[in-house]
Parts: C-alpha cells; structure tokens; sequence
C-alpha cells in the first residue's frame, strides 16, 4: 500500500485497486476488493481495508480456532 500511495497520482483507483488486489492474491490474504477503499479529497489520499486472519491447528482431521486476528491497514499521502 505504501509504494502504491507514492505513484497514486499517475494511476486511477481502479488501477491502483487492480495492482495491489494482485498483491494481496499473491499473499493469500482474505480480502475482496470491495474491502479495499480509496479515498481522495483535498490533495490528499487514503487507502485502507481491513480483515481478519484465523489462527488454528489441525488435529486428527479436524480444525480448531484458536484466535482471531483482526487487522486495519491504512496508508494517507498528500499528493
């Protein structure tokens, strides 16, 4: 999301959401891209989503969760 921020002003956000959706896909994150949000106003932009990943071990073929993680990346430039 960082290197993305720093060339936003070259790119649309649908560019922008498209590179970093091919990112995420690759890091097998669970994320749609409706949870990627791009905002710009005021010279300003903002990207942001946010996620949970699920801890767990699998014993004699049967999943537990052990904990939630609940993650909210944000990244703001002005441009």
């Amino acid at each position: 999301m960082e290197s993305a921020i720093r060339v936003a002003s070259t790119n649309s956000d649908e560019e922008i959401r498209q590179k970093l959706m091919y990112h995420i896909k690759k890091m097998q994150m669970p994320i749609e891209p409706e949870d990627l949000k791009i905002y710009r106003y005021d010279g300003k932009m903002k990207i942001s989503m946010q996620y949970d990943e699920v801890f767990f071990i699998t014993w004699e073929d049967k999943d537990y969760d052990l904990h939630t993680f609940h993650f909210d990346a944000t990244v703001e430039r002005t441009y």
